[in-house]
């Protein structure tokens, strides 16, 4: 009979010890919530940039003026942060290893304040491939950084065009409001017919936008594959185009085909 009530009894004696002498059990480590935007890529820490001798708001309006003239798809439009984010562009197609490749791309844009009257604007180029029947497109600036430099070059032009015409425009120390501007004197037209409906074209390749119709004529700007111009008129194998709604120049009609509606 004492053997009975004693073994019990010391059973649970040494359950006790044992659980006492075990660590004590820690609930797992509470990660703090990533925030989305965290997860974009920082464009503070890109190293290029330019400074224009403009006030923010001023550098500001002539960078979305030239973004929505050449039909930049944007997403985002921050200007208390001073951010501007493009949509998804369609990239070349091309081929490697014997596998066919699409690209696509967006930008970041960022303005900062340096001082009063001085602004820098930073391009930051988000690009990316997958082969021609995946699902996904997978990051590849590391692989593609020729790429993604001419694609921030590019996007540079195009904005600093605009705010190169503001600056001359508005030099410094000028005492004129910078949000005021008068409005132009009203013009009394005659009626006009309907005009006629833009044509639209896109590049297929890499092409060279000329000062006239000749293939020794100056380089204005270089396109990259995809870019939407605005046609204007042909010339043998020459094509004269429209950029930024005041930009004109030539490209040889093989380098262009139509624009989807």
């Amino acid at each position: 009979m004492t053997t009975r009530i004693l073994f019990p009894a010391a059973l649970f004696l040494l359950l006790l010890q044992m659980s006492c002498a075990a660590p004590p059990m820690r609930p797992p480590p509470v990660l703090p919530a990533k925030d989305p935007e965290s997860l974009q890529p920082q464009i503070l820490d890109h190293p290029s940039k330019k400074v224009y001798n403009l006030k923010f708001f001023s550098a500001w309006d002539g960078t979305l003026q030239s973004l929505r003239e050449t039909n930049m798809p944007l997403t985002v439009q921050d200007r208390e942060k001073g951010i501007i984010r493009t949509d998804y562009i369609k990239g070349a197609e091309f081929r490697r290893l014997e596998k066919a490749f699409s690209s696509r791309y967006k930008y970041n844009i960022l303005l900062s304040r340096e001082s009063e009257t001085r602004t820098a604007l930073h391009v930051r180029c988000l690009f990316e491939i997958k082969e021609k029947n995946a699902v996904s497109f997978g990051g590849a600036n590391d692989l593609y950084p020729d790429e993604v430099t001419g694609l921030e070059d590019e996007l540079r032009q195009i904005i600093e065009s605009t705010l190169r015409r503001v600056e001359a425009a508005r030099p410094a120390g000028s005492k004129t409001p910078e949000r005021e501007k008068a409005p132009p004197p009203a013009r009394q037209v005659a009626p006009v017919s309907s005009p006629s409906p833009k044509i639209f074209l896109l590049t297929k390749k890499n092409a060279h936008l000329r000062e006239s119709p000749s293939a020794e004529s100056k380089i204005i700007l270089t396109f990259k594959p995809g870019r939407k111009v605005e046609k204007i008129e042909e010339s043998g194998i020459w094509v004269r185009v429209r950029i930024w709604e005041t930009t004109t120049g030539w490209i040889q009609k093989d380098f262009l085909e139509e624009a989807p509606p």
